[in-house]
Order: C-alpha cells, then structure tokens, then sequence
C-alpha cells in the first residue's frame, strides 16, 4: 500500500446460522475498537418470504428491502464508529430450506 493510501478490502464470509425459536440468527463476527474511515455491508437472503430483522444490537434505522423472491440490505458511511458485533434475526418460513449469500 502506497504511503497515505488507502486499500480496500472485501471479505466475504460464511457461517452456520444458528436456530432460535421460530428464525435463524446470523451474527456479524467482527468488532472493532478503531473507527474506518468508510464502511459498508450487504446482506441479501433469497427465497425468503418474511423480513428478517436486526436483534437489539446493530446499526440503528436499517431495513431490508424486497428484492425478487427474498430481502437486500445495503449500508454505507463515511466513517463506522466503535461497534460491538450485532446480529440479523431470519424468520423461519416453514415451505423452504433457506440459501444465504
């Protein structure tokens, strides 16, 4: 990386998604103590008929939006403060077994 540049990094991840009741929970695995001077992520669930929703902790005022048969969440900021990880509530549609990209 070139003195005073900036290098952008995309990393994808994968996890397991855990059972909770009556949704799967996926949690975001990464916390920072550093502020980024820009952030962004996308979530996007296929073949999922109801909203997914954040749990208590996450980025405040974001929703998914429909998006062919499932849900897209895009974010992005100039700056993302100081965050503990936060998790995405799934609800479980009983028809289908759920694929996440």
């Amino acid at each position: 990386m070139p003195a005073k540049g900036l290098k952008r990094v995309i990393i994808t991840t994968q996890q397991t998604l855990s059972k909770q009741l009556d949704h799967y929970v996926y949690v975001f695995p990464f916390q920072s103590q550093i502020n980024m001077s820009k952030f962004s992520i996308e979530f996007e669930i296929i073949e999922q008929a109801s909203i997914p929703l954040f749990g208590k902790k996450g980025i405040s005022n974001l929703i998914f939006n429909k998006r062919d048969k499932g849900y897209y969440m895009v974010y992005s900021n100039n700056s993302k403060p100081q965050c503990e990880s936060f998790s995405v509530l799934i609800p479980i549609d009983q028809s289908e077994p759920k694929k996440f990209l």
